[in-house]
């Protein structure tokens, strides 16, 4: 499941989780697009407006991944 899947599953539109959240609906559109993450305050109000935790979140838009491949040996 991805973050697009996700909004969906919980009956929200990307622009319906931006109005509700306060969040900028281009700022969303670029998390589900792969093209940027989202700051730890930002990541907290979304997961918070998909009854999520910020865990899953991160899990549905794949950020563990890009955090390890990022990471000094």
């Amino acid at each position: 499941m991805n973050l697009k899947e996700t909004i969906k599953m919980m009956g929200k539109t990307q622009r319906g989780l931006a109005e509700e959240s306060g969040i900028k609906e281009v700022t969303i559109n670029q998390w589900v697009a792969g093209k940027a993450i989202p700051r730890l305050d930002y990541a907290v109000v979304a997961a918070k407006h998909l009854n999520i935790t910020v865990d899953k979140l991160a899990e549905v838009m794949n950020i563990n991944e890009i955090q390890e491949s990022d990471r000094e040996e």
